[in-house]
C-alpha cells in the first residue's frame, strides 16, 4: 500500500516529505465513540500541525459503515473548516465509468499539502486501507493532475 501511495503521489507530481502514515483502521477496527466528536482543522498552522486530525477526520469517514467516497472525504473536510479553494481531489470513477481502485483528496496549505489515499476492498471491507501523507505543493498544487 504505501508504495502504491508513493507511486500515486510521484505521479501527480508531488513528492512525499514525511514517510506516508498508514492507517490499519478497518471499519469494524475503531468503534465512532473513540473519535473526536468534532475535530477542526487549523488552516494557518503547517501541514504536519494539522496530520492528526487530518487523519482523525479520514477515520471518522471510514467507520461509519458505508462504503465511503471521495465526496464523502472531502464533505467531511469542509466540515471541519476547509475551504473550496484548499481541497482538490480525484474521481471516484475511471474513464470507461468503473469504480477506482482508490480515492486521493487533498488539502492545501500555504506551505505543503496534506494527501490522503483510500483503498476500499469490497471483497474484504477489513482489508480497506487509508494512508496519508505530507508532501510539498508542485506549481502551487498538491495533485497535479486534479481537476476538480
Amino acid at each position: 500500500m504505501l508504495v502504491t501511495l508513493l507511486a500515486a503521489v510521484t505521479l501527480s507530481g508531488c513528492v512525499a516529505t514525511v514517510a506516508p502514515t498508514p492507517s490499519t483502521t478497518s471499519p469494524a477496527a475503531t468503534a465512532p465513540s473513540m473519535l473526536p466528536p468534532s475535530v477542526v482543522l487549523e488552516l494557518s498552522a503547517q501541514p504536519a500541525e494539522n496530520l492528526d486530525a487530518f487523519n482523525a477526520i479520514a477515520e471518522e469517514v471510514i467507520v461509519r459503515g458505508a462504503a465511503p467516497t471521495t465526496s464523502d472525504f472531502v464533505d467531511a473536510l469542509r466540515t471541519a473548516g476547509a475551504t473550496d479553494e484548499r481541497l482538490e481531489f480525484g474521481t471516484d470513477l475511471t474513464t470507461e465509468g468503473k469504480p477506482v481502485d482508490a480515492y486521493f483528496w487533498a488539502l492545501r496549505f500555504d506551505t505543503g499539502c496534506l494527501i490522503g489515499q483510500f483503498r476500499p476492498l469490497e471483497t474484504d471491507p477489513e482489508k480497506s486501507r487509508y494512508l496519508s501523507a505530507e508532501a510539498p505543493l508542485v506549481g502551487g498544487k498538491c495533485l497535479v493532475s486534479a481537476e476538480r
